[in-house]
């Protein structure tokens, strides 16, 4: 199952990449989910924590080293972002047709939970995110 989601994120980011060159000019930091099902759990999603800490620090100064012994190739070696929003791209019920998707951004998601939420909805996306679709 796990193996199937991240095949989907990865989907879903090569896609909002793309999307991202044309119609979106500032900088920001960025988390892109895929909900399955209608409903994205962050609650059980520990990576998230420290995913949604660092989307909290863009906001301030975020400073970020990618290490060099990644095998994979970086683009640089430090990144910084000052007062730049963070956001997360979220599609829900993923589908290669499906072009919608969600930029919700970290403050108004932290309200969700704040609120006790452990999951989001489509419905809490349209509510307190902006609606894209991808080209």
């Amino acid at each position: 199952m796990a193996r199937k989601y991240e095949e989907r994120e990865a989907e879903f980011t090569r896609r909002l990449k793309k999307w991202l060159m044309y119609n979106l000019d500032s900088s920001f930091g960025a988390e892109a989910k895929v909900a399955v099902g209608g409903r994205w759990y962050f609650k059980g999603d520990k990576s998230f924590i420290k995913e949604r800490r660092n989307l909290e620090i863009c906001g301030r100064v975020f400073v970020y080293k990618f290490t060099d012994i990644s095998r994979l190739g970086t683009p640089f070696d430090i990144v910084k972002l000052k007062n730049a929003p963070g956001y997360i791209f979220i599609q829900f019920n993923y589908d290669k047709k499906n072009k919608t998707f969600y930029t919700i951004e970290i403050s108004d998601f932290n309200n969700l939970v704040k609120d006790g939420r452990k999951s989001i909805t489509e419905e809490d996306a349209i509510n307190i995110g902006q609606t894209h679709t991808l080209s």
